[in-house]
């Protein structure tokens, strides 16, 4: 572990001070919880060794609650990511002077200029609950109506895959969200990437600070309105009473620890800028009696109430009830000990962690839900807080996509199309909502009542259904293989010369990011369409179509688990008898006496491959650990 690791901290380690750029490697020792028994241990040990002249930088997970209040429920952890980790240092490494920028004002997102990370990721997907958000908030409403909780702070996760420089990412992610808690932690095999706004606590001696951040507002581009979103932020008495209730409990913990008369609130109800949101904070402050320590004040006040709710115990019963995997890292704490008895965590919020042995990252983004709270209003903070992703550069959000044919205000294949797309809605926990979905399309084929229509159908992570409608030529349509046959007509298709890995989900929902297959066409681009085919040597389909293929007068497609996309007219023709599924490898290619291609909005259509020969015995050859992924060859 001590060979590549590598800490960064960009902390303010005291009131009005710019944060501090602070890298670590080469620690003296290193402490990792796995367990929730050692954590105290850990911790303790970790103190010790501040308190004997060395730095001492580490984090908390959310799931480590319980090894200082046995009470406080949470999930299972992740089964490699610690507990708790710490790490002892001689001293900071030289790094001269890159203090970070954090003096700078906030200006709205879109009027900044963003770091470009172009990671080459796969789409975003939303995931965390077992129901949609909508149902999670009435969930936690009702709690509230019979008594139980007064607030409830649900997350969620966006995941996504890809080989991101995490440096590059850290910095990308720290200039566009000004934080003034940012760290990158670059462990074996983690990296934990964190541009938190919002400080847990500050210790200098026995004088300790926390400034709890609950409540939050959109930017907008133009001054007047930018502002009036402040402004309704400072009124809303909604989110008033949010961060009011989050005042209260932190004062009460703090109770448990400071000096009887000491616990006071220094600021109530301001409004800080970023370059997303506005958010209210308050700040409350205390002198911690003689005897407490690390452990103690983690006893006290950990998780921080921001991201539980209250009462602690029971908002955390429910968040264990309702999100259904571990937070880890996210909603835990990150920080550092000083030589000079001084002590900074940051909540662990804008946090990004990734697992560099399976290229996957996974953000963590809440809200605060009260009896005034709205389905739709927490819906959109959730992902409002998430886009200092895009700011930073990250691909954007994906959305769901289906394809549809309308005919004289007919549509074609619509109840494959629609159970194709909730499908998928389900697999990323999209809130879609089948009726959202039906009086969108019956809007858009009102409004289109003649002709031929190639209608394109995003589905938002929200669930929120738009369309687009572009005339079509429909003519020379043939909804059945022999149909096609009978026309006649030919096109050409290439064979991409090295494989794509069937484990990439992508290949099985059809969603707005299109780069992949736009990248494979791009290979060859004088053909139709180009063929695609596993790492195991089974063809799969084409970048916009499904193929079928003739063999001892049969007529037989690709089955789905090789790697493709279930279309929708390959549903049909598979009901109706038409097709079968059948496996077909390589090298059986030149016992193929037809091809076929289709989709939904084209029909079927005849095809020859181009060179098919050729590619078939090169793909003998073809190292299965090369594949086409996304478009990009990986190592």
């Amino acid at each position: 572990m001590g060979h590549s690791l590598r800490l960064v901290y960009d902390f303010a380690l005291a009131d009005g001070e710019k944060p501090r750029r602070l890298v670590f490697q080469n620690p003296r020792h290193v402490w990792c919880a796995t367990d929730v028994d050692d954590v105290v241990v850990a911790m303790d040990a970790a103190v010790a060794c501040a308190k004997r002249g060395a730095w001492v930088c580490g984090f908390v997970s959310y799931e480590a609650a319980p090894a200082f209040e046995p009470h406080l429920r949470a999930h299972r952890p992740f089964v490699d990511l610690p507990l708790a980790w710490f790490a002892a240092f001689d001293r900071p490494e030289p790094c001269g002077d890159r203090e970070a920028e954090s003096d700078v004002h906030c200006t709205p997102a879109s009027t900044c200029e963003m770091g470009a990370v172009n990671p080459g990721t796969s789409p975003m997907w939303w995931t965390g609950f077992s129901q949609p958000y909508r149902e999670v908030v009435e969930d936690i409403r009702q709690s509230i109506a019979r008594g139980e909780v007064y607030q409830v702070n649900a997350t969620g996760r966006i995941a996504f895959r890809g080989r991101v420089a995490s440096e590059r990412l850290y910095e990308a992610l720290r200039r566009s969200q000004m934080a003034t808690y940012a760290a990158w932690l670059h462990l074996e095999p983690w990296d934990i990437v964190s541009v938190s706004p919002e400080l847990f606590y500050r210790r200098n001696g026995r004088a300790m600070v926390t400034r709890p951040m609950k409540g939050t507002s959109p930017r907008a581009l133009r001054q007047e309105d930018d502002l009036a979103h402040r402004d309704h932020l400072l009124r809303s008495e909604k989110e008033r009473a949010e961060n009011l209730m989050i005042v209260d409990l932190l004062r009460n913990d703090l109770g448990q620890i400071a000096v009887p008369g000491t616990v006071h609130v220094d600021r109530l109800f301001d409004v800080e800028d970023y370059p997303t949101v506005w958010q209210m904070t308050s700040t409350i402050s205390c002198v911690l009696r003689g005897e407490i320590d690390t452990v103690n004040i983690f006893r006290a006040l950990f998780p921080c109430g921001s991201v539980t709710g209250a009462p602690k115990a029971a908002s955390m019963q429910a968040i264990a009830e309702l999100e259904r995997m571990p937070r880890g890292v996210y909603c835990g704490a990150i920080g550092l000990w000083t030589p000079d008895d001084r002590e900074v965590w940051s909540v662990a919020i804008r946090t990004l962690v990734g697992r560099r042995d399976r290229a996957t990252w996974v953000y963590g983004t809440g809200s605060g839900v009260t009896w005034d709270s709205s389905p739709e209003r927490e819906q959109a903070e959730v992902f409002l807080k998430a886009a200092v992703l895009e700011r930073a550069g990250i691909t954007p959000f994906v959305e769901l996509l289906e394809t549809i044919r309308l005919d004289d205000r007919v549509w074609f294949l619509y109840e494959e199309h629609r159970a194709r797309v909730l499908a998928s809605a389900r697999t990323f926990g999209i809130p879609l909502e089948p009726r959202t979905l039906d009086e969108a399309m019956s809007a858009c084929a009102a409004q289109h009542p003649e002709g031929t229509w190639r209608v394109r159908v995003c589905v938002s992570l929200a669930g929120n259904v738009t369309w687009e409608a572009s005339q079509f030529d429909g003519s020379h349509f043939a909804a059945t293989i022999q149909e096609a046959i009978r026309q006649g007509e030919r096109r050409t298709m290439a064979i991409l010369p090295e494989p794509v890995d069937r484990r990439w989900i992508w290949l099985y929902h059809k969603t707005t990011d299109r780069a992949f297959y736009d990248r494979v066409r791009s290979y060859a681009p004088e053909a139709f369409d180009v063929l695609l085919y596993n790492e195991d040597g089974e063809v799969t389909e084409g970048t916009f179509g499904n193929i079928a293929y003739e063999l001892d007068g049969t007529w037989y497609t690709p089955p789905v688990e090789c790697g493709l996309l279930p279309g929708t007219l390959r549903s049909r023709l598979i009901r109706q008898g038409e097709l079968r599924e059948r496996v077909l490898h390589l090298t059986e290619i030149d016992r193929v006496t037809r091809w076929c291609w289709f989709n939904g909005l084209r029909g079927v259509i005849p095809v020859v491959l181009a060179g098919s020969h050729g590619h078939a015995r090169r793909s003998d050859r073809t190292d299965p650990s090369r594949r086409w992924y996304r478009g990009e060859r990986q190592p």
